[in-house]
């Protein structure tokens, strides 16, 4: 599918493959819009990855618990700030379940960690001059900020790039690990992230519908896990992903 493909495109393309019989169905759902089309294929084995559905007929999800690593990335900013430095929750669109957890995964960490949430943010676009704008009006008024976590890197990216251009040095947690946020901790822009693992789920998604296909019992949920990305192994990863591209 197409990366700006809509709800409705998605829905079409999998109900053509469907028509093809497939032994088996591996998606990402763009949202749970696509849910009632993938609903109807009850003679077919439906595996969702990345993205985690409420589906009555889903076989299986591969992917990233989304609450461990909202979690995780609290706690990795906590521990480069102080009890009681305020921090900025930043987010794109809350009707997306995986973002949503991610947010309640942070802010339980935050919490505990004694950090104060304050400012939060949802619904920001996937727009990189609209979300330097938030940030800039959120400096403006808010100059005692000390961190930020975003729901993904297409936000942090733009944050990331605001903070330099205002001559600040905050740590910024965005959970993908796209190679740019990765260029970013390998030169110390910023401390580290929490990062998925797409490769592994990509790998797991093939192994899972094999098991499927050889009519093995699988598991409802397999965990592609998530790896904390700091200097010392930002390098390591930017060079796995080459190698993968080559």
């Amino acid at each position: 599918v197409p990366s700006q493909a809509t709800d409705q495109e998605q829905a079409d393309l999998l109900k053509m493959i469907y028509q093809e019989k497939p032994d088996v169905i591996i998606t990402a759902p763009i949202s749970s819009s696509v849910g009632p089309a993938l609903e109807t294929f009850t003679d077919v084995p439906v595996l969702l990855v990345d993205t985690d559905i409420p589906l009555k007929n889903k076989t299986a999800y591969i992917g990233t618990d989304n609450l461990d690593l909202g979690k995780k990335a609290g706690a990795f900013l906590a521990s480069q700030l102080q009890p009681g430095d305020k921090i900025a929750i930043i987010g794109g669109n809350l009707s997306f379940s995986v973002f949503e957890e991610r947010i309640e995964g942070a802010k339980i960490s935050l919490q505990n960690a004694g950090i104060t949430i304050a400012y939060e943010k949802s619904g920001v676009p996937d727009d990189s001059k609209k979300i330097q704008g938030v940030i800039a009006n959120l400096l403006r008024d808010q100059p005692d900020i000390k961190g930020v976590v975003t729901t993904n890197d297409t936000i942090a990216l733009p944050v990331i790039k605001e903070l330099v251009k205002e001559g600040l040095s905050i740590p910024v947690i965005g959970p993908d690990g796209l190679t740019e946020m990765l260029e970013f901790i390998a030169d110390e822009t910023i401390p580290g992230t929490i990062a998925q693992n797409p490769y592994d789920m990509g790998y797991l998604s093939v192994e899972t519908a094999m098991k499927v296909i050889n009519g093995e019992n699988v598991e409802k949920f397999v965990d592609s896990g998530v790896d904390i990305i700091i200097k010392e192994n930002a390098q390591n990863r930017l060079n796995f992903y080459e190698k993968l591209v080559k």
